[in-house]
């Protein structure tokens, strides 16, 4: 085989290793966090294997096809950054700095954490994780809310009062 020959079927093999490889879980978890933040929700839902599981507490759905994806993701009601992706081996946990969506519901400066698991470089599940009891204390007494408390006479476990 000729030197010609021989480069020529190295690049071959080479492209043919490059075309097979699925992106990496943080190039598709920013890549569909692009996607949302341009509004372009086709895009992001073509991120989504069908059938995945997407979940914020207390909900958890499956998503039946990328049409679906794409109506999950427009109902977001913040825009977000990814500002962390943690590899957990089966699963990437992604951090986001909200900011203010479409709704304009989201308070700028919140964070979310989603667990993905991805698999041949599309999302199969998407699971929001509550903040810890501390984080939520701090986001309440920002809204101008003291912290929950269980422990007060005759009140409900649930209630919360204004910061005076």
């Amino acid at each position: 085989m000729s030197t010609a020959g021989a480069a020529l079927a190295a690049l071959v093999l080479v492209a043919a290793g490059c075309a097979g490889a699925a992106p990496s879980d943080s190039e598709v978890i920013r890549g569909w966090s692009t996607a949302v933040n341009d509004a372009d929700y086709e895009r992001a839902g073509s991120f989504f294997a069908a059938g995945a599981v997407v979940e914020q507490q207390p909900l958890e759905l499956r998503l039946p096809d990328q049409a679906a994806a794409a109506r999950f993701s427009s109902g977001l009601p913040c825009r977000a950054d990814v500002t962390d992706v943690e590899d957990e081996g089966r699963s990437s946990l992604a951090v986001f700095r909200l900011r203010e969506g479409r709704s304009g519901a989201c308070a700028e400066g919140g964070r979310a954490r989603v667990r993905f698991v991805i698999r041949e470089g599309k999302i199969a599940e998407w699971r929001q994780l509550p903040e810890t009891p501390g984080e939520v204390a701090g986001a309440l007494h920002h809204l101008g809310f003291a912290a929950l408390s269980n422990s007060s006479p005759g009140g409900s476990p649930c209630q919360a009062s204004a910061v005076a």
